[in-house]
């Protein structure tokens, strides 16, 4: 059997794939601007469904907080796979089952926050949905705002890294992004490897783990060729998927990195990039 972590040995298929499985990033693909999914969408992912196809999600959120979110964005029923925490957790919605892995030891994170101890930023970890700061500030404001997510300060993250953890967030300013990540290549990447995921996040976790691997788990999930993934993303993190999966579409808001990788390109997430790809490809109306 292939480890999930090996790409697929079949590769890219040629001429135009036959998919059965669209897999989408979330925040800056699906999500409007406004972090919504509009009734266009919502609209598209039905009627993909209605044609045989299964919709999932790849995103760096966690699975546990997305429960309460798919209910507000009206995704409850329309998603048959979620992938978590850019590929380290899955789950069939179908059915219940989730799988959970690569976990990085306390120790790991708490070098890669001493190599940020004189940068203007925060730290987080997930915890049962809730995201635990190191400090209560506007970073950790903003990312609850725009994210959605409940939120909780742990001075330190000292009794929060009291165990093996899937991934480290680090919080700045957008100005500070590019020191940020600078700062990343002081980090040993044989523990953890770190990517961008937006403006002012970057995140650290088990080495060779992204949201490709979690694809590859999703596919065999529901018992599906991983060579059959079509998948939408704008972010570094989306790179490896975009890369690897059958069709892959970067938004119109994409950064440069994933639309060097991709096969083609859509409108952007506030134009509903990822209903007007779907329309077109699959003649949905």
């Amino acid at each position: 059997m292939t480890s999930p972590l090996a790409p697929t040995p079949t590769g890219r298929l040629r001429g135009r794939p036959g998919i059965s499985l669209v897999l989408c990033d979330l925040d800056g693909t699906l999500l409007d601007p406004e972090s919504m999914v509009s009734s266009r969408t919502l609209s598209t992912i039905d009627a993909l469904r209605r044609r045989g196809v299964h919709f999932g999600t790849a995103s760096g959120r966690d699975l546990r907080s997305l429960e309460a979110l798919f209910d507000l964005w009206g995704l409850t029923g329309l998603v048959d796979v979620a992938v978590g925490m850019n590929g380290a957790d899955v789950a069939d919605l179908r059915t219940g089952q989730v799988e959970r892995d690569y976990l990085v030891r306390p120790e790991v994170f708490r070098d890669i926050m001493a190599v940020y101890a004189d940068l203007p930023v925060n730290f987080a970890v997930v915890v049962d949905g809730t995201y635990v700061a190191a400090h209560d500030d506007g970073l950790l404001d903003a990312l609850a705002e725009s994210g959605r997510v409940r939120t909780a300060v742990d001075p330190g993250l000292v009794a929060t890294l009291d165990q093996p953890r899937t991934k480290l967030h680090v919080m700045c300013h957008a100005g500070d992004m590019a020191r940020v990540e600078r700062r990343a290549q002081l980090t040993d990447a044989t523990r953890a490897t770190g990517v961008r995921t937006a403006d002012t996040l970057f995140e650290f976790q088990y080495p060779g783990i992204n949201k490709a691997v979690g694809m590859r788990r999703a596919a065999a999930m529901l018992g599906l060729e991983a060579g059959r993934v079509m998948a939408f993303g704008d972010a570094e993190n989306d790179v490896e998927m975009l890369h690897e999966a059958a069709v892959g579409v970067a938004m119109g808001n994409a950064r440069p990195a994933v639309r060097q990788v991709a096969d083609h390109g859509t409108a952007t997430n506030a134009d509903d990039g990822v209903a007007v790809f779907l329309m077109d490809w699959f003649g949905l109306d």
